[in-house]
């Protein structure tokens, strides 16, 4: 890891903001300084090294993409750990509504009296998307964008075009309809 002093980083991030699009240099050289930490930064978050260097990489390509908007009012390294930072709790947050619809869906599976015990276990994310290809196009759609996008309802209304109170209906409706497609 190279250790530049700030005013380096400073001159690097210049040279990245008049090389872009077209050069890369100065980015490789902010990749090469930053990596590490970012990388590690990551892995205590998330725990998982392969999650870590995907997340680290989505890090780099968000600053690759932005790096022209970064006006130099803060230090690059806090810019770089603020999207590092949205990024692991975006992730985590998402991770953790999936495991949550996954545990709902295991629950309701249990509850049920008529549940045989034929049924496996339902824990793969490929087993849940199976699930989800049985629903119609609408249903499927609002429960993408609400547990894997993780989006409010409010953002599903306006991802949509409809009402919040649509938005939530469909919501209900879809989580109905899973449950029953996924206990047949």
């Amino acid at each position: 890891m190279q250790q530049l002093n700030e005013q380096s980083i400073t001159e690097l991030v210049l040279r990245c903001q008049e090389e872009k699009p077209f050069g890369t240099k100065a980015f490789s050289s902010l990749v090469d300084t930053f990596q590490p930490a970012i990388y590690r930064f990551c892995l205590n978050y998330i725990k998982v090294a392969s999650e870590a260097e995907e997340l680290t990489q989505h890090v780099f390509l968000k600053v690759f993409h932005n790096i022209s908007k970064f006006k130099h009012e803060s230090s690059f390294k806090t810019w770089i750990y603020r999207i590092a930072v949205n990024i692991c709790t975006d992730f985590y947050n998402k991770k953790k509504k999936q495991d949550q619809i996954q545990q709902e869906i295991k629950q309701a599976r249990q509850t049920q009296p008529d549940a045989s015990h034929d049924h496996e276990k339902v824990e793969d994310q490929d087993e849940i998307r199976k699930h989800l290809d049985k629903l119609s196009t609408q249903e499927r759609e609002v429960l993408i964008l609400r547990f894997y996008e993780d989006l409010k309802i409010q953002e599903i209304a306006d991802t949509l075009g409809i009402q919040l109170s649509a938005a939530k209906m469909r919501l209900s409706r879809a989580l109905e309809h899973f449950k029953v497609v996924y206990n047949k």
